[in-house]
C-alpha cells in the first residue's frame, strides 16, 4: 500500500510500524475488518515481521483512514479500496450520505453500513451478533439497528433505489435477532421468569415485523418468553394466544393504512389477556382512552415486563 505523497516521519517516540490491533484502533475499525480488507480487496500493509505478522506504517494508516471515510460517505467497500490504492477521490460529505450514521454505533455502525451496502449477509450476521453480545438487544436496536435501517429507508424513499438492500438487511437482521432471543432463554441459568408468554403480532396486511423481533430479543434479555406470529387471520391469532398461554398480545402497525381497529377489537376480546398496540401506524388512529400504546421500546419493556412477569 503506497501512502500519500509527503507522508511525515513518525514523531519521536512513536513506533514506525504498528501491529494490526494498534492500526485498527487508530483507524477506528476492528482488526478483523483490516484482515478482511487485505484478503478481499488487496489493501495490504507495507511490511510484515519476521514471523509474517502484519505491520502497518503511518502512511498505511492514513490510507486506511481515507478508505474508512469513503465507506462512511456511502462508497461501496470494493470501490473505496480501489480509490484508496489509486490515490484518488475525496470522501463524500456526510450531509448527503445515507450512511453517515449519527449516534454511538462506533465501528459497528461503519462496518454494518458497508456490509449492508454490499449485500454481505454473513458480515451483517457477524456484526449484529457481536453488538448483541456486547450491548444486549435493547441498546443494539437503539444505537445501531434502528438508525441504520432508518437511513436505508431514507435512501429508498429519496432515490427509488436500494429496495434489495433493505430486503437483505431486514431478513438477515431479523434472523439474527430471533436466534439471539432463543439462545438467551435457552442458556438462562434459571430459565424464563414466568410461564406466561407475550404474543407479538402484526395487523392484517402488515409485512414489517422486524421491530417485533427486536422486541422479542429485548424481552428475552429480561427473561421473558415471546413468540412472533406476524400477520394472522383473527381465528389463527386467537388460536396462537391460547396455544402459548399468552398473558399479553402486542399488535404492531408500521403504516397508518394497516392500523386496523377491527383487528384491535378482536385481539382485545380474548379473555385474561392484556392487549397493547405498537408502531407508528397507530399514531394517527383514533384510539380509545383505555388503549395501551407502546410508543417506544423502553415503554414496551416496562409495560410487558410488568404484565408478563405475573404469568
Amino acid at each position: 500500500m503506497s501512502g500519500p505523497a509527503g507522508t511525515p516521519e513518525p514523531p519521536r517516540g512513536l513506533p514506525s510500524l504498528f501491529a494490526v490491533g494498534e492500526a485498527a484502533q487508530r483507524v477506528g475499525v476492528s482488526a478483523s475488518t483490516l484482515r478482511t480488507w487485505e484478503r478481499r480487496y488487496g489493501v495490504n500493509p507495507a511490511a510484515r515481521s519476521g514471523g509474517r505478522h502484519r505491520r502497518y506504517s503511518l502512511a498505511d494508516i492514513q490510507c486506511l483512514e481515507q478508505m474508512r471515510r469513503l465507506i462512511d460517505g456511502g462508497i461501496p467497500t470494493g470501490r473505496a479500496a480501489a480509490m484508496t490504492r489509486d490515490g484518488g477521490g475525496a470522501a463524500p460529505t456526510a450531509r448527503g450520505s445515507p450512511w453517515s450514521l449519527a449516534g454511538h454505533g462506533g465501528p459497528y455502525a461503519r462496518e454494518l453500513a458497508a456490509a449492508i451496502m454490499e449485500l454481505q449477509a454473513d458480515a451483517i450476521t457477524t456484526i449484529v451478533s457481536a453488538a448483541l453480545d456486547e450491548w444486549g438487544a435493547a441498546a443494539t436496536w437503539r444505537r445501531l439497528l434502528s438508525p441504520t435501517l432508518r437511513r436505508v429507508g431514507e435512501l429508498w424513499s429519496r432515490t427509488g433505489c436500494g429496495v434489495e438492500i433493505e430486503h437483505v438487511a431486514s431478513a438477515t437482521i431479523e434472523t439474527v435477532l430471533r436466534g439471539y432471543a432463543t439462545r438467551v432463554l435457552d442458556t438462562a441459568p434459571t430459565g424464563p421468569r414466568s410461564a406466561g408468554c407475550v404474543v407479538l403480532a402484526a395487523t392484517p396486511r402488515e409485512a414489517h415485523t422486524l421491530p417485533l423481533s427486536a422486541l422479542a430479543a429485548a424481552l428475552a434479555d429480561q427473561g421473558l418468553r415471546s413468540v412472533v406470529v406476524g400477520s394472522l387471520p383473527t381465528a389463527d391469532l386467537h388460536a396462537a394466544i391460547g396455544t402459548v398461554r399468552a398473558t399479553a398480545v402486542v399488535l404492531w402497525s408500521q403504516r397508518s393504512s394497516t392500523a386496523d381497529p377491527g383487528a384491535l377489537a378482536s385481539a382485545r376480546s380474548v379473555a385474561d389477556v392484556s392487549t397493547f398496540v405498537a408502531g407508528p401506524g397507530w399514531a394517527s388512529s383514533t384510539l380509545s382512552a383505555d388503549t395501551r400504546h407502546l410508543a417506544s421500546l423502553t415503554r414496551a419493556l416496562t409495560e410487558l415486563s410488568h404484565v408478563a412477569g405475573r404469568g
